[in-house]
């Protein structure tokens, strides 16, 4: 295992937090060691970049999570902070679904609200060739579960990819390797033992899922940037 980081910015609690780290640790090791810093605690270190700069930081994953940027809970405006100040450090980050519309809020985007959750694989429209879709070709098919989504993407942002019903499901930053994807694409069959929203998706779906591909992506991403 290296000596560097990826620090993954826990956003749920309870069995399904520990899924998903599980899942999205899965990915960075054994490349890179894993940093949890568990969101709805509240407690956040006070200088982001030097903290980065203590736990050799190579990049930050930020989770999924059962709330909603939009929400006043106390954690919720600590994360934003923690994730402006992180993303001063100019390492790469990915945020997925409540990271990405929570990346777009810190950092100064808009985010609206369905009329209800919309559960379900989504065909994402490749708009801008970029290393995160290595592999895919116009489209990446995603399994999605979000009610909030990313209206206007940040100043600095561009849109990448977008679906039907989703006009921001994919971000990047103009010149860092910062990316907000509305999907999930750390997700495997297993989710709905943990979240019965995903229980109408099938096995065979998400056995058809590209998911991993973007995620070895990412962690490609970090690899060259260090």
């Amino acid at each position: 295992m290296g000596d560097r980081s990826i620090v993954i910015l826990d956003c749920l609690e309870g069995d399904l937090a520990d899924y998903c780290y599980g899942r999205i640790a899965g990915y960075a090791e054994p490349d890179f060691r894993v940093v949890r810093l568990e969101a709805m605690r509240g407690r956040y270190p006070e200088s982001p970049v030097d903290w980065a700069s203590r736990n050799a930081a190579a990049a930050m994953i930020i989770s999924g999570s059962c709330h909603s940027p939009l929400d006043t809970d106390p954690w919720i405006a600590g994360c934003n902070s923690f994730i402006r100040g992180f993303v001063g450090t100019g390492l790469p980050v990915l945020g997925i679904c409540f990271g990405h519309e929570a990346l777009a809020a810190a950092l100064g985007g808009v985010l609206d609200r369905r009329e209800s959750l919309a559960v379900a694989f989504r065909d994402v429209r490749i708009s801008s060739p970029d290393p995160i879709f290595k592999g895919f070709d116009g489209t990446t098919r995603q399994p999605v579960a979000h009610e909030v989504f990313v209206s206007a993407p940040p100043p600095g942002f561009e849109v990448i990819g977008a679906s039907d019903d989703c006009p921001v499901q994919v971000m990047r930053h103009s010149e860092l390797p910062i990316y907000g994807v509305q999907f999930h694409p750390e997700m495997d069959r297993h989710i709905k033992e943990f979240d019965p929203d995903w229980a109408p998706l099938t096995d065979e779906e998400f056995e058809e899922t590209e998911g991993p591909v973007l995620m070895r992506n990412f962690i490609s991403i970090v690899r060259a940037f260090g």
